[in-house]
């Protein structure tokens, strides 16, 4: 596909909004293409990305995060919590939904990137979808 659509490419971390126009759930969006059709119309939502450098020191992060093996990325929750993220960063940089999919430049697992994020100082790359 990329090959044949340059300025359409699919890259990591794009996710399926819609298919043959029709939003839904994970499970209604893949129930959709195993319909049995030979082609679909695809819409894709690309997130934004931020990368942010952590100086934690002996701080706390101050992120609740989700952690889920079969996804991508660590998920933050609720709002933030005292730590380094609320004291030390503007206003806004880290939202509940967003996701750490990196530190230091690598991909991890989800449990690997826990571990990673308690070191006292790091880059992180998070991504953040509109929904």
């Amino acid at each position: 596909w990329n090959k044949a659509n340059p300025s359409q490419t699919v890259q990591a971390y794009d996710r399926i909004v819609k298919v043959d126009g029709t939003s839904g759930t994970t499970e209604e969006l893949i129930s959709l293409l195993g319909a049995g059709k030979d082609s679909f119309e695809v819409t894709f939502e690309r997130p934004q990305t931020k990368e942010l450098a952590i100086k934690k020191g002996d701080k706390r992060l101050g992120l609740k995060l989700h952690v889920d093996d079969d996804a991508i990325g660590l998920v933050v929750k609720d709002g933030l919590q005292e730590g380094v993220c609320s004291d030390s960063l503007p206003a806004g940089s880290v939202l509940p939904q967003d996701r750490i999919v990196e530190v230091n430049g690598k991909a991890m697992k989800p449990a690997e990137l826990l571990k990673a994020v308690d070191a006292e100082e790091f880059s992180m790359k998070l991504l953040r979808y509109s929904k």
